[in-house]
């Protein structure tokens, strides 16, 4: 493989790793404030916190804004996708049956989409476009 290549894969694989554990790690602190109660947090505010970080880290562990940007998109799909499975698991791992498991997928579904938009959407963007404005103020 010649360098070109290989430094163009590495570079897309660090986009996509830190796209994805940021992502997983906002995706879980938006599911840990909105279901406080199963949170393991004494602080409701911790998990907004650490979906602040993620955003915010998000930019900082990238290499440029390009691939920052890049990274963003991915974290915040990987995000997504990790709150909505975190929503829904408990139905396909308990033994609900037709209706019921359909009645509470929808409900899980609407809560969920309901964390998304208020809590991950606001707090991670915010996040991350702090960083980006902070770090851009002072280069």
């Amino acid at each position: 493989m010649t360098t070109f290549k290989r430094s163009l894969v590495e570079g897309w694989l660090r986009i996509l790793l830190v796209g994805a554990a940021t992502g997983i790690l906002g995706g879980m602190g938006t599911f840990s404030y909105t279901r406080i109660d199963l949170s393991p947090f004494d602080a409701a505010w911790l998990p907004l916190v650490f979906v602040g970080l993620a955003g915010a880290y998000t930019h900082l562990l990238a290499a440029d804004m390009r691939s920052g940007t890049i990274a963003m998109i991915v974290a915040f799909v990987v995000g997504a996708f990790t709150n909505i499975a975190a929503w829904t698991s408990p139905i396909f791992l308990l033994s609900y049956r037709g209706v019921a498991r359909d009645l509470a997928l929808m409900a899980q579904l609407q809560q969920s989409l309901i964390s998304l938009l208020m809590v991950y959407l606001l707090i991670y963007l915010g996040g991350y476009f702090a960083a980006v404005t902070i770090s851009g103020a002072f280069s």
